[in-house]
């Protein structure tokens, strides 16, 4: 009788790779006979083709799974694209497939992709405001401490 796993039957390990070398390290370990879960978003479209692109919800991040068949050994981290495995104390970080679950069904819905830009309306290209971006703490209190110097000027100031 075949068995079929899901989510929460592996052990997941989190693996660290190369930059931008996710897809990659993903490919390799798939063809190792490992279960592999790298989350995607859709970022912008850029380009005159206006073709998608993908990144990794986590950057240099692939989680690695592996049912009761198979162990994880030094091979998974001498695989092309993998820098490392992520350890604690000697022993490789694992994931509960419990949280992983949620990540995976938020990434096959694309929660997590950005929207679309604004196409063209009646040969116009509409844009969109920007949004404010709120000033550094920094700056702030810059900008506070003149406005404090500019009123308290002839108080400070010497005769």
């Amino acid at each position: 009788m075949l068995m079929r796993t899901t989510v929460q039957d592996l052990t997941w390990c989190v693996v660290y790779t190369g930059v931008r070398q996710e897809l990659r390290a993903a490919e390799s370990l798939r063809e190792a006979g490992y279960q592999v879960f790298v989350p995607l978003r859709r970022v912008a479209e850029v380009g005159y083709q206006r073709r998608p692109r993908y990144r990794a919800l986590f950057p240099r991040y692939v989680f690695v799974g592996r049912g009761p068949h198979l162990a994880l050994t030094r091979a998974v981290a001498d695989t092309a694209g993998v820098a490392k495995v992520i350890s604690a104390d000697g022993e490789w970080l694992q994931v509960p497939g419990e949280i992983l679950g949620p990540l995976m069904v938020d990434d096959a819905t694309g929660r997590h992709d950005e929207p679309l830009p604004v196409r063209k309306l009646n040969g116009h290209r509409r844009r969109r405001p920007r949004p404010r971006r709120a000033p550094s703490r920094i700056k702030r209190n810059i900008r506070r401490l003149a406005h404090w110097l500019d009123a308290n000027r002839r108080a400070i100031s010497p005769i």
